[in-house]
C-alpha cells in the first residue's frame, strides 16, 4: 500500500509504463505508435523489456520497433530484473497492458493488473469479466485499444485523493488473490489444524 507521499510524486512526475514482452499480441506497436499523444498529456513514456516475440510472416517486426522507440523519445529500458521492474513499476502513475481482444477470456485474470496494484500503481487494462471482477464494472481505466489512451488518461481525475481511493479499492479486492488470503481461509486448517 502506497502512502501519500509516493502517490504525489506519481502526480508531480507523471509516467505511463510498458513492462513486458515487445509482442504483436500485446499491441507493443499500437502503444508506440500512440506515445506522443500521452507525451501531449504531460506523461513521460516508458518501456522496459527486450524479449521480442517476432511474428513469423512479419520480419521486420524488431527493426521497426526499435526504429519507432528511437524515433518517438520513449524512454527504453531493455533489461531489468522482477524486483527492479516492479520497483519502476511502483514509481509510474499508470501501468498500461492492454492486449488484443481475442486472447481475453472470461476467466483469466490479468497478471499485469495483479502486479501493478500490489506495487501500488493503477493499471490500464482491457475490460474483461475477469479484469472487472477484480476492480470492478465502474473502473475508470479500463481500454481495450491504444487508441483510447489520451481520453481515458486525459479524463482520469489525478488528484491524490482520486488515486488513493481508487487504488485501495482494487487492492482491497486483490487481497483475496495473495498466497496468504489463500492459505489463511483455505489451507491453514489442513496444515495448523484448529487453534
Amino acid at each position: 500500500y502506497q502512502d501519500s507521499k509516493a502517490i504525489k510524486n506519481k502526480i508531480k512526475n507523471k509516467s505511463v509504463v510498458y513492462a513486458g514482452k515487445l509482442d504483436v499480441n500485446y499491441l507493443i506497436e499500437d502503444y508506440i505508435d500512440n506515445s506522443l499523444s500521452i507525451s501531449e498529456l504531460g506523461y513521460k513514456v516508458k518501456l522496459i523489456g527486450s524479449k521480442f516475440n517476432t511474428v513469423k510472416d512479419d520480419k521486420g517486426f524488431k527493426n521497426r520497433l526499435e526504429s519507432k522507440i528511437k524515433e518517438k523519445g520513449i524512454q527504453w529500458t531493455k533489461v531489468l530484473g522482477r524486483n527492479e521492474t516492479i520497483n519502476e513499476t511502483s514509481k509510474s502513475t499508470f501501468l498500461i497492458s492492454i492486449r488484443d481482444k481475442k486472447f481475453d477470456t472470461n476467466n483469466e485474470i490479468s497478471t499485469k493488473l495483479l502486479e501493478s496494484i500490489s506495487a501500488g500503481t493503477l493499471p490500464i487494462i482491457n475490460k474483461s469479466r475477469a479484469n472487472m471482477s477484480i476492480v470492478g464494472d465502474n473502473y475508470p481505466l479500463f481500454a481495450d485499444s491504444y487508441s483510447e489512451l489520451y481520453s481515458i488518461i486525459g479524463a482520469f481525475s489525478l488528484t491524490t485523493s482520486n488515486y488513493k481511493k481508487i487504488l485501495n479499492i482494487a487492492q482491497n479486492k486483490v487481497e483475496a488473490y495473495t498466497f496468504k488470503y489463500i492459505y489463511d481461509k483455505q489451507l491453514k486448517f489442513f496444515y495448523e489444524g484448529y487453534n
